[in-house]
């Protein structure tokens, strides 16, 4: 750690939540959702000003355990890299999405996104 605060918007992590419905369709059926997807990726655009960059990482968890789904982000580079994401204007944002199906079986979206200030 860096001993860095970390700021949330709230906002941005909304906007996440059609791109989780996008995957699990995907996860599903084996084709790309396309409705949304460009609603999403203008939402997107309009909530990173000018200047700013966007990274976001999503994946898919069979379980419900917090603690496991932070280490695996931890572990993982892609995940890490946003994660670790320091500079001016940096702004994180969470979003999960629980599919529970039949037989206690689930599907855990989790996506991590960030907004900052491009060098």
């Amino acid at each position: 750690t860096l001993g860095l605060r970390t700021t949330w918007d709230a906002d941005l992590a909304y906007m996440l939540q059609p791109a989780l419905a996008a995957y699990e369709h995907e996860r599903l059926t084996g084709r790309p959702c396309g409705v949304g997807n460009d609603d999403f990726q203008d939402a997107i655009r309009r909530a990173v000003p000018a200047g700013h960059c966007f990274k976001g990482f999503p994946t898919c968890f069979a379980h419900l355990h917090p603690a496991r789904m932070l280490a695996a982000l931890e572990r993982g580079d892609l995940s890490a890299d946003v994660l670790d994401t320091a500079g001016d204007h940096v702004r994180h944002a969470l979003r999960v999405r629980v599919f529970p199906y039949a037989e206690d079986v689930c599907a855990c979206w989790v996506m991590l996104a960030v907004r900052y200030r491009s060098r």
